[in-house]
């Protein structure tokens, strides 16, 4: 039996809840992840473009 896939904003997850994540969902994660450690909070970095969570990363 196969497991069909439904395509999240962040993740692929199976019909028994496992997540799988592409390279540029866990490059988001990790960026988000970098920039929320650096002092900013979430809501803040939830209106960010991905251009502007790159440039964040980079000038931390």
């Amino acid at each position: 039996m196969t497991e069909s896939l439904v395509k999240s904003r962040l993740s692929y997850c199976t019909v028994t809840n496992r997540r799988w994540y592409d390279d540029d969902d866990l490059r988001r994660l990790i960026n988000i992840s970098l920039i929320y450690q650096s002092g900013i909070k979430i809501s803040k970095i939830a209106r960010y473009s991905e251009s502007e969570l790159e440039e964040k990363v980079l000038t931390r």
